[in-house]
């Protein structure tokens, strides 16, 4: 009689473990980009269960509140996380940062050469740290002159005002442009923003144009439209830009095109075209990386 009653209380038990283990079901991405992660190793550090993501960064593991589940993927910070319920895991990995990384606390410094209009200039642009959450500043500046005149440009970026990972970005632009050349000169000053769709990242924008010439002035209210990406050629990555302005009848153009040498090295191609102006710039630069600030944690 003893014996039948160890026997049940025993088979009572294991009843109440296996029905305590759930299951917890995930998704894997890249914190940078937001890209799902595939293949990223899953281990729950209680039960020694692993497992993988599959192609869309998709897992699912044998695990219980309470339990550690770390995740371990080459070439991003291990990352551990104790599980509070069983609901869908959302889990954002950070690439392993070292002091040569591209990525922010960096000076960008380059000068460039306008063949249309035969000006010489130069350009500065800064990608500051995280100053709280993923919110960082990008600003840019860069003048070129000659005999036939001058171009200013100025803008201030906010990549990130709202972001809702993993796949919602929403930053602003700042623009402002003032292009002095022979018998006619422009102001032009834009505010953009800048939702990241399933591909690209949309510019929507607004602006004001004030154009001069031969003492005949023109105020236009514009409405801009663009978008950036990233071109794949091989191992290589090709930020590129297009917008198009409507000022009034007219359409303001601008593209441009950049590829890093040797890690640090880049060139850049622009071209912008509105009424009597056109412009074709190619430039030279060097990135600095202003001070080592490596936070491989979370």
């Amino acid at each position: 009689m003893r014996l039948k009653i160890l026997t049940c209380f025993f088979f009572i038990l294991l009843a109440q473990e296996a029905m305590s283990q759930g299951n917890i079901n995930g998704r894997v991405f890249d914190v940078m980009d937001s890209l799902y992660l595939p293949y990223v190793t899953i281990i729950n550090l209680d039960t020694k269960d692993t497992t993988e993501s599959n192609l869309e960064g998709h897992f699912s593991i044998k695990a219980d509140i309470g339990d550690q589940l770390l995740f371990r993927y080459l070439g991003f910070v291990e990352r551990t996380i104790t599980l509070q319920n069983l609901e869908f895991l959302e889990v954002g990995l950070k690439p392993w940062v070292t002091q040569d990384d591209f990525g922010f606390n960096r000076l960008y410094v380059n000068s460039g050469y306008d063949f249309h209009n035969n000006l010489w200039g130069s350009n500065l642009e800064y990608i500051s740290d995280h100053i709280f959450g993923r919110f960082y500043l990008r600003p840019t500046i860069s003048y070129y002159f000659g005999r036939k005149g001058s171009i200013l440009n100025s803008a201030l970026t906010l990549p990130t005002v709202l972001y809702q990972y993993p796949i919602f970005n929403f930053g602003i632009d700042i623009q402002y442009q003032r292009v002095s050349i022979d018998h006619y000169q422009y102001e032009n000053t834009s505010i953009i923003f800048q939702p990241k769709l399933r591909y690209f990242l949309a510019h929507i924008g607004i602006g004001n144009s004030k154009y001069s010439k031969d003492n005949q002035v023109d105020n236009l209210v514009g409405l801009l439209i663009g978008i950036s990406d990233e071109l794949v050629i091989g191992n290589s990555y090709l930020p590129i830009e297009l917008e198009a302005t409507l000022w009034g009848k007219n359409i303001q153009y601008s593209a441009s095109l950049e590829y890093s040498i040797y890690r640090w090295v880049e060139i850049g191609l622009g071209y912008q075209h509105y009424r009597d102006f056109n412009s074709l710039v190619i430039s030279i630069g060097y990135s600095i990386r202003l001070w080592k600030k490596i936070k491989n944690e979370y």
